[in-house]
């Protein structure tokens, strides 16, 4: 069981994300996205990693072998730990913000959501449809 009563929902995220990985169909994309707009309207959070930054936190970024960069953010604790060798420190944002900050940042693609495992990466044009 979570302890931050804002992450309790995220077991939705992450068994849509499963059976999304299990049968990848647009069908189980679309039914990922429901549930995270759902998680929106409930007010849920995602864990946002962050690393120190001169004078403030900055979000923690994860490049794919293309390049591109993705902030990086978890469904859980548990998510966040499952690359032990990489330490993150994060916190609590709500999905929302997360969402409004990743479409207002010109050189970040999207989010990746657990990107340790299981990785769901919403791109931009995907955040606008679950918006």
């Amino acid at each position: 069981m979570e302890k931050d009563k804002n992450l309790l929902g995220n077991k939705r995220i992450e068994d849509a994300i499963a059976k999304m990985y299990q049968n990848l169909t647009d069908e189980n994309l679309t039914k990922v996205l429901y549930v995270i707009r759902d998680r929106i309207k409930e007010k849920g959070h995602l864990i946002v990693a962050v690393k120190p930054g001169n004078s403030a936190l900055e979000l923690r970024t994860v490049t794919t072998p293309d390049g591109l960069k993705w902030f990086a953010a978890f469904t859980s604790f548990d998510e966040e730990m499952k690359k032990k060798d990489d330490m993150v420190s994060g916190f609590t944002a709500e999905i929302s913000s997360l969402i409004d900050t990743t479409l207002n940042s010109k050189d970040i693609c999207g989010i990746i959501i657990n990107p340790w495992d299981k990785a769901l990466k919403l791109s931009k044009e995907l955040i606008k449809l679950v918006k």
